[in-house]
């Protein structure tokens, strides 16, 4: 019994070696092919290249006569190879011509049934990338046709193809892939990016009969083109079902020119959901600038969202003498944390200074008004830098206001008394 153990554990290690040997052996033997194929290929390509490289410079005919007498020479994979690396191998003022040229020969037909179904998926796709930079003739057909197939590579390969072309025809391919598989929005968008402003109309035509999901990346794509967008367009979106749709739709209108554009993105300062309250202050500091700072002062005493309060602190940081008059409202709220965010806006614009040289000016409106402040702010009992304030003012112009701080909080005073006079 124990022999014939060892003896079945003794044939299964010697099948199990013969198949590594073999197996190693197999990826041996093709690398070598590989890298053979490659050394047979590479001169070749290289030949072509180079006497596409040196066409640069040429008059317009000894090109085109160049390229006739090279196109019945050449195979087809090797023109797809020089197509789908054009931008660095084939000089600028060469390739237009070469394009227009591979028209008038079988190459863009033989290319063209490469693309098509039956024939190997990876010379397809290498055939696929050549349509989009050639913009043939039924190139938005069979990239249109790809996208439907069940192979995911295949289907890639011609979102990517399509967003070569950069036209309005392939953007709508595009845009209605975008409608129909949503979850897929992130990769569209990116590639939508790059299209010219064109397309534009067509987005706006797509964001009429889209689903949620679409529309928010319908709207994003908006976003991230940066133009004037149609108010009517998109500013209904402001009240869509959808938070995510609410907070693009203020992305959107963002960056729209018109002041008509404030009234429908200041109604979401009032939404449940945080990040759209938060892309709402966004937008409104883009289209009002410094005259948002009130309406956002206004919400800084509300707001519960520490991400929305720190977006709303960085709009007032932008302009801090703005800034100003709309924080100094809020140091008596009754809400410790909002007396606590203004009290840090104004240190952090670096208002402290000026406010203690405001309180040693003329008798007059402008010194009681800052005053006022100052009592507040030494009223409010958070640290507002009164310290590092006071050793940047003369040892006369310290003292003075020192003095009024006394009349508001004598204890304030004295722990600040030694500083002083360690300071003059």
């Amino acid at each position: 019994m124990n022999s014939n153990y060892a003896e079945i554990v003794w044939v299964l290690n010697a099948v199990l070696i013969a198949c590594v040997v073999l197996l190693g052996a197999g990826g041996l033997l093709h690398a070598l092919a590989t890298a053979a194929l490659q050394r047979r290929r590479q001169p070749a390509d290289l030949a072509l290249t180079e006497r596409v490289r040196k066409l640069a410079g040429k008059p317009a005919l000894t090109i085109a006569q160049q390229l006739a007498a090279q196109c019945s020479t050449v195979t087809t994979e090797r023109w797809l190879r020089l197509i789908n690396r054009h931008e660095t191998l084939v000089p600028e003022n060469v390739w237009p011509q070469l394009q227009g040229h591979l028209f008038t020969t079988p190459v863009v037909a033989a290319i063209e049934r490469q693309a098509g179904p039956g024939n190997n998926k990876w010379r397809r796709i290498e055939a696929m990338k050549g349509l989009g930079h050639l913009h043939t003739p039924l190139a938005l057909t069979l990239l249109e046709q790809a996208l439907e197939e069940d192979d995911k590579d295949l289907r890639y390969f011609a979102l990517l193809s399509l967003a070569h072309m950069r036209t309005v025809p392939a953007a709508h391919v595009m845009l209605d892939q975008l409608q129909r598989h949503a979850f897929n929005g992130h990769k569209i968008v990116a590639l939508l990016e790059a299209f010219p402003p064109a397309v534009v109309p067509a987005v706006y035509a797509a964001l009429q009969k889209s689903d949620a999901p679409a529309r928010f990346w319908l709207l994003k794509l908006l976003a991230r083109f940066k133009v004037d967008v149609e108010l009517s367009a998109v500013d209904g979106f402001t009240r869509d079902l959808s938070p995510d749709v609410r907070a693009v739709a203020c992305e959107c209108l963002g960056f729209a020119s018109r002041p008509e554009a404030c009234e429908p993105v200041a109604q979401c300062l009032q939404d449940p959901v945080w990040y759209v309250r938060l892309q709402a202050v966004r937008a409104l500091s883009r289209i009002e600038g410094s005259a948002c700072l009130p309406r956002l002062a206004r919400l800084m005493a509300a707001e519960t969202s520490p991400l929305v309060q720190e977006s709303i602190k960085n709009v007032m940081l932008r302009d801090p003498a703005g800034a100003l008059p709309a924080t100094e409202r809020f140091l008596d709220h009754p809400d410790q944390a909002v007396k606590a965010w203004c009290v840090n806006a104004l240190v952090d614009s670096n208002s402290v200074v000026k406010l203690l040289t405001l309180c040693l000016a003329e008798p007059g409106g402008v010194r009681e008004h800052a005053r006022d402040v100052l009592k507040k702010l030494i009223a409010s009992n958070i640290h507002f830098g009164l310290k590092q304030a006071l050793d940047q003012l003369q040892a006369g112009a310290r003292r003075r206001i020192l003095d009024f701080v006394a009349g508001v909080d004598v204890l304030l005073a004295r722990r600040m008394e030694p500083q002083a006079v360690k300071g003059a």
